[in-house]
Formats: C-alpha cells, sequence, structure tokens
C-alpha cells in the first residue's frame, strides 16, 4: 500500500467517480484502476460496489477506510507544506556579486552554485564591474564577490579565496589589423611607440600601476597611456585597432577572432592574477572553507 494509493482513492471518492478523478490527478481512467485493483488486491477487500454502473457507491470497507484515509490523507499533506515552509523559512540569503569577464563569470557561478546547493542559500545576485562590487561588500550591500585577484589592489585586507583552476596572465593584446600582429613574437618594446591602453581606476584599481611597473621593468619609462571607462571599452577599442593593451589572457578570451595575443617574458609571480571569491564577514569563513 502507497501513500499514492491512498491519494487515488480519496480522490475518487471526492470526485465521485474514476472519470473526474483521472482528470484531477492528470493521469488516465486505465492507470488510476490499475492502482485501486492493486490496492484492492493487497487489502483483500473490496472498496467499491462495482454492480451499480451508474452511481460511484462504496463498499462498507470502503467508507470505514475513507473515513480514516481522509484525515490522514490532510495530515500527511499539511505535514509536507509545513517541513517545506520550515526549511524555506532557514534559507540564509546570501547577496552575491560576480564580474561580468566571461570567463571569471563561468567559473564564479560553478562554484557559487555549489555553494548555494550544499548550505541552504537563498541567493540575490548583481552582475557588475570589480570596483563597483567591493564598493558594495565593503558597505554591507553585498556578502560575497568574486573578482580577478588583481582588483584587490589597496583591499588585501578583505578574505579572500582563490577559485580558478589556473593562473590569468597578463599579455600583450593586438588587433589583427595591426601590422604588429604579423610577427610570430611581439616583445614590450616592439609596442613602446604605440598607444596604451587600459581603463580607469573606477573600474578596478591598480591598472595603470600594473601596466607602467611591467613596462618600467622592460627598461621603457615612456609611453603613451589612454584611460577609458571599462575593459569592454578598451576591448572595443583595441578591436578597432585604436591602440594596443596588456591585460590579463583570461579576459580576453571573448575576442580572440579580432585579436592576438603575445605572451610577455620574462613575468613574476606577481604580475599574474587568481580568481577569487572576496569576502568582509567572518561568518562566511565556515560555509566558504567547507570540505
Amino acid at each position: 500500500m502507497t501513500i499514492l494509493q491512498i491519494e487515488y482513492f480519496v480522490e475518487i471518492v471526492k470526485s465521485g467517480s474514476f472519470t473526474k478523478a483521472a482528470d484531477r490527478l492528470f493521469v488516465t481512467h486505465q492507470a488510476l484502476s490499475l492502482q485501486i485493483q492493486a490496492l484492492e488486491k493487497e487489502l483483500g477487500l473490496p472498496l467499491f460496489d462495482r454492480s451499480n454502473r451508474r452511481k460511484l457507491v462504496l463498499e462498507e470497507s470502503g467508507e470505514i477506510l475513507y473515513r480514516a484515509w481522509a484525515p490522514l490523507l490532510e495530515a500527511h499533506k499539511a505535514a509536507i507544506r509545513e517541513a517545506k515552509e520550515n526549511y524555506e523559512g532557514q534559507k540564509k540569503t546570501f547577496r552575491v556579486g560576480i564580474h561580468n569577464t566571461p570567463r571569471i563569470r563561468d567559473v564564479s557561478v560553478s562554484v557559487i552554485s555549489e555553494l548555494i546547493r550544499k548550505n541552504n542559500l537563498e541567493p540575490e545576485f548583481i552582475v557588475g564591474e570589480p570596483e563597483t562590487l567591493l564598493q558594495k561588500l565593503e558597505a554591507g550591500e553585498l556578502d560575497l564577490c568574486s573578482v580577478i585577484s588583481f582588483a584587490l589592489y589597496g583591499k588585501e585586507y578583505l578574505l579572500q579565496k582563490d577559485i580558478g583552476d589556473k593562473k590569468a596572465v597578463p599579455v600583450i593584446v593586438v588587433s589583427k589589423e595591426n601590422p604588429l600582429s604579423k610577427k610570430k613574437k611581439l616583445t614590450l618594446r616592439d609596442i613602446k611607440d604605440e598607444q596604451i591602453i587600459t581603463f580607469d581606476e573606477n573600474y578596478a584599481r591598480g591598472a595603470t600601476v600594473r601596466i607602467s611597473q611591467i613596462l618600467q621593468k622592460a627598461g621603457i619609462e615612456d609611453f603613451k597611456m589612454k584611460i577609458l571607462k571599462n575593459i569592454q571599452e578598451v576591448k572595443i577599442a583595441v578591436c578597432l585597432n585604436q591602440g594596443v593593451t596588456i591585460e590579463l589572457d583570461l579576459a580576453m578570451q571573448d575576442i580572440l577572432d579580432k585579436v592576438k595575443l603575445f605572451p610577455i617574458t620574462p613575468l613574476d609571480e606577481t604580475d599574474m592574477a587568481k580568481i577569487v571569491l572576496v569576502w568582509k564577514d567572518p561568518k562566511w569563513n565556515e560555509i566558504i572553507f567547507e570540505k
């Protein structure tokens, strides 16, 4: 005997016919009849008087079981509703910011969705620029955000955890329309006379500092730099051959059909970046660092 069979039996009695009950239960008449036959066989009792073809009539045994099972089934459904409501009430709202660069977004969504699943969290998402996300995090408007580690320039005190499977490496990015793209190898000295394009500090801190340091380590002190609003504008400008950029390889994956990436050598460990989860309140430590 199953709850499903009891539910079918009770619905037949309430509906007054097998046909109406089948419609309400979204099953076929045949499937409903088979379940009732199996129930009667298991009980060793007839539930319906099948001699009356015009009207649904319960056997006495059916009436006794209906009086017992109808409230039992309602109590069963009520308990399920209460359990679900209790479960939903226990969910912690988890406000998450995600940097909308394809590779960072994809890695972040994969990791964060697993945290949500394992810890009964109710997520609220914001997609935005790194500096905006970090400002919201510090203001208490977000519980967690995912960014590239370079965005933490000056904010290294925030709690963080690496989530990427590999480090992001700065590369020289040149439009395929630029003659430099035809070279097999390209060095930083090859781009010293090109306009270097990067994004504003309000988008992500430290971008101009990092590029300047990389160029200066290569012995290039005099260079032209153009500052745009965000990385999307930088990508467009480079694709249109309005200059070149030095940017992380992971951030350029969506425009590889229009640009060419050249490795920079040598590179220090400090020149490489990671995809990280960042948070401020230690109460999230246990969840984020769970085994």
